[in-house]
């Protein structure tokens, strides 16, 4: 994962930066970085279909016009045309870039949100007493980041206040500079749960892991 390749330098900073939100807040927070929320296979039928339609319309034109060979013959129009569906099949195939480019934004938005979803369900981020885990998820191949706060915060913290950290950790990833952006945002969500009243208690421990969590898909 190129843009999310760190150093052990940065994997220390972020991990020591986790520590301080947890040791001054009640609150748990777990970074989760996945390649991709889904592999969109399904899109590539779109390109193949809008290239047939393309391909017979402008043979049609063509022949309208008299501008085609004098000497028509099927077999070469049909080869191709064969080569250009074969093309625009393969070329979103083998591309997950290519292919996040004719994904819907309403299929990409739901995808996204499923796969944050599975993330706060199998790393347990709910798994605290008090609901205080934060799940910080963040996706290379639709450039998205999504941060999802269990119910115990989500009653004194408004979406609006998480938007804004989103919105400058996802300047600090485009610009290539994700281990400090997200060490900003780890800090900057420490002061948001300290201004909501979410200051450690005496009995609080560590719950949650630590660790950043990098996944492949």
């Amino acid at each position: 994962m190129n843009k999310f390749n760190f150093t052990d330098t940065e994997k220390n900073k972020i991990t020591e930066v986790v520590k301080e939100l947890e040791s001054k807040t009640s609150g748990e927070i777990v970074p989760y970085f996945v390649k991709q929320c889904d592999n969109y296979y399904g899109v590539m039928f779109a390109p193949a279909f809008f290239v047939t339609i393309l391909y017979v319309l402008a043979v049609n034109v063509l022949s309208l016009l008299w501008l085609l060979p004098v000497k028509f013959a099927i077999l070469p129009y049909s080869l191709v045309y064969l080569a250009l569906m074969i093309i625009s099949f393969a070329a979103p195939f083998f591309s997950a870039k290519l292919r996040i480019l004719i994904v819907p934004e309403k299929r990409e938005i739901i995808m996204v949100q499923k796969r944050a979803m599975e993330a706060f369900l199998t790393e347990e981020v709910f798994k605290t007493k008090d609901r205080t885990g934060i799940l910080i998820f963040i996706s290379e191949l639709e450039k998205n980041v999504t941060i999802i706060a269990d119910k115990g915060i989500n009653q004194k913290v408004k979406q609006e206040q998480w938007q804004s950290i989103v919105n400058k950790l996802t300047i600090g990833i485009k610009k290539k500079d994700t281990a400090n952006a997200l060490v900003s945002a780890i800090g900057e969500c420490r002061e948001l749960l300290l201004n909501a009243g979410f200051v450690k208690k005496e009995d609080d421990t560590d719950e949650l892991s630590n660790d950043i969590n990098f996944k492949q898909a």
